[in-house]
């Protein structure tokens, strides 16, 4: 990439492999700078490589930070949406859990948090659809008291 290579969004999301709302999500929180010319939007390639660089970073330093806490002893529950699951995300928004299912052709995406849920044909478009359900469920909802979800596996035994 040459540092005055510009990039469309269309780009960006083929190489982020996301869709398009995720890349306007990251311009409009300043983590992917764009630029006007006209009426396109174009991303300087030294913008995106900074922002994977930052990206690394975070993980790494979530991922050192917080090895020994998050992982669960053996037989224990997995737990989620804890604050070092969230090295990435915007610290002024909601942190939520989802759940994904495969139902026939579609992956089916349900908060855990709030009752809101959403379908898509991948889980990547699941997950994507989910967002969008949820950021337009909350114009109207007042925000949620978050709490950390646990998800441990339970057995149930049939009735005979």
């Amino acid at each position: 990439m040459s540092s005055t290579e510009l990039l469309t969004v269309t780009d960006v999301m083929a190489r982020l492999q996301v869709g398009r709302h995720t890349v306007y999500d990251l311009i409009r929180s300043r983590r992917l700078h764009s630029l006007r010319i006209g009426r396109c939007r174009r991303i300087p390639a030294r913008s995106l490589a900074d922002y994977l660089d930052s990206l690394t970073k975070e993980v790494l330093t979530v991922s050192a930070r917080h090895q020994d806490e998050c992982a669960p002893a053996p037989g224990e529950p997995i737990r989620t949406g804890c604050a070092c699951h969230t090295g990435g995300m915007d610290p002024d928004a909601f942190h939520l859990t989802a759940a994904i299912t495969r139902e026939g052709d579609w992956y089916v995406a349900r908060c855990l948090q709030v009752e809101v849920t959403s379908q898509g044909g991948t889980i990547e478009e699941s997950l994507e659809n989910l967002r969008e359900a949820l950021e337009l469920y909350f114009e109207d909802a007042p925000a949620p008291e978050v709490t950390e979800v646990i998800t441990a596996p339970i057995e149930v035994r049939r009735a005979a």
